[in-house]
């Protein structure tokens, strides 16, 4: 398949051309739902080439063509899935969730192993990000028991991230651990070695939490080469930013700068605008006593990125109480 390949526009120009065909023909040619599935990897053509918003269009054009009574009906599942990856990566989690929270009652009727383990570890990675860490433990081990045995090791990886990035969250730093540790024997087993970049920045967390300091930065510093050789933008701006709060924290501001820049740079060149946010808040830490001059441009970039939220959310005037 050319989207596998990595021949992006190659890959585009099949997917548009399937649906140009879909949409001359009969009503039953759309029963088919080639459409919605071609959209589902166009999506995917944007979301790996770091075009998140573009992913994000596709998707709801593909639940749009979607024709609930037609054939092809995994892909529906798959694409609320993919809906939710994206805007979880996108740093909207509760949009997310509701997504996934919606979506849970199809899962009976979900044949594919790989998309129902996806549900389960999206579902525990939201709980997470908004502090129900407790739901999120019930949900990750349940998704593990299920991939117990299967063959579906990249979700096996993710559930078992997920498991130890919540017990970090809670201060369990022996349980989060091993998990990491679980999780890291299975690197092997991916071609595609950009997923375990996540597990190297969040094992680094962890020790910069314990002040492991030499373990902490070996660790960050794997991310970082593995987002480089992979080109996976979202997995390297969270590596960098991880990096800076390093030499943060050893009062290194120099190297922390840089790599605050380096991560701000990427997230804004990709559209990642919570990721440019956060990397900019950093920053201005670390510039408040070195240059004014950085440190207010940094802040005008911040408020321009809050702006540009505040306005893409459409927050009315009334609801400011």
């Amino acid at each position: 398949m050319l989207n596998s390949l990595k021949k992006w526009k190659q890959a585009e120009r099949a997917f548009f051309d399937a649906i140009r065909l879909d949409q001359s023909h009969t009503t039953y040619s759309r029963r088919s739902n080639i459409e919605a599935a071609s959209f589902t990897g166009l999506s995917l053509c944007s979301y790996y080439q770091n075009n998140l918003e573009q992913a994000i269009t596709y998707t709801n054009s593909g639940l749009d063509a979607f024709v609930d009574e037609g054939e092809r009906i995994q892909y529906k599942y798959v694409l609320l899935q993919n809906k939710a990856m994206f805007l979880e990566k996108m740093g909207r989690p509760v949009e997310a969730l509701k997504v996934i929270q919606n979506a849970w009652e199809y899962l009976p009727e979900i044949e594919q192993v790989e998309v129902v383990l996806g549900f389960y570890w999206l579902r525990a990675e939201l709980l997470r990000r908004i502090k129900d860490y407790d739901t999120a433990l019930q949900i990750a081990k349940e998704g593990l028991e299920k991939a117990r045995l299967t063959h579906e090791n990249a979700r096996k990886f993710d559930l078992w991230i997920v498991t130890g990035s919540t017990y970090m969250a809670m201060k369990r730093w022996p349980e989060a651990e091993s998990c990491f540790e679980v999780a890291l024997k299975m690197e092997e087993k991916f071609p595609n070695r950009e997923i375990v970049s996540t597990a190297y920045t969040r094992l680094g967390i962890l020790y910069l939490q314990q002040e492991r300091w030499e373990e902490a930065k070996d660790s960050i510093q794997r991310a970082i080469q593995i987002g480089e050789e992979s080109n996976d933008i979202l997995r390297l701006v969270y590596a960098l930013t991880t990096m800076g709060y390093y030499h943060k924290h050893r009062k290194d501001y120099h190297e922390a700068i840089k790599h605050y820049k380096q991560a701000a740079e990427l997230a804004q060149k990709h559209q990642l605008k919570n990721k440019e946010y956060i990397a900019l808040f950093e920053l201005t830490q670390c510039l408040e006593t070195v240059d004014e001059e950085e440190f207010l441009a940094a802040l005008r970039n911040m408020y321009k990125i809050q702006k540009e939220l505040y306005q893409r959310e459409g927050i009315e005037i009334d609801e400011l109480e």
